[in-house]
């Protein structure tokens, strides 16, 4: 009977260390799986970082963008008024060339109203000085 109990022991030994041995291999891939888990949480750590610098950057773009589209916006209604100024220049302009060519016309028919060129003269005076001004006020904008 002791010798029974000897073979049991030794058998409940060897199944303790079979089973002692199974464990410590199981732990040993657990903790390889654990690193490979904490490579790949690292890395995709890394990947997340850069990502949100990507979208740093590619906001500040849009925020350079905007205030770009917001001056283009800007200079075009400072042309559109410069070239309403210009326009209402030209009517302007036209309509004393038209004035001057109706006193030149008069003044060959024989009928020199002087007076009548003195005031053509001078309202053509008076438009070219507004229209200097015109031109300084929109340059000064």
């Amino acid at each position: 009977t002791m010798r029974a109990a000897e073979l049991k022991a030794r058998k409940e030994l060897s199944e303790a260390v079979a089973a002692k041995a199974k464990v410590e291999e199981e732990l040993s891939r657990t903790k390889a799986d654990m690193h490979v888990l904490k490579k790949e949480r690292d890395d995709a750590k890394s990947k997340c970082d850069g990502l949100v610098m990507q979208a740093d950057a590619l906001a500040a773009d849009c925020d350079a963008l905007t205030v770009d589209r917001d001056s283009c916006k800007a200079s075009v209604a400072n042309l559109a008024a410069q070239m309403e100024t210009m326009e209402g220049e030209l009517a302007a302009a036209k309509k004393a060339v038209t004035e001057a060519e109706a006193a030149v016309k008069a003044a060959a028919a024989g009928g020199v109203d002087v007076a009548a060129l003195k005031k053509a003269e001078r309202a053509s005076a008076e438009k070219a000085a507004a229209s200097k001004v015109a031109a300084a006020k929109a340059s000064a904008e």
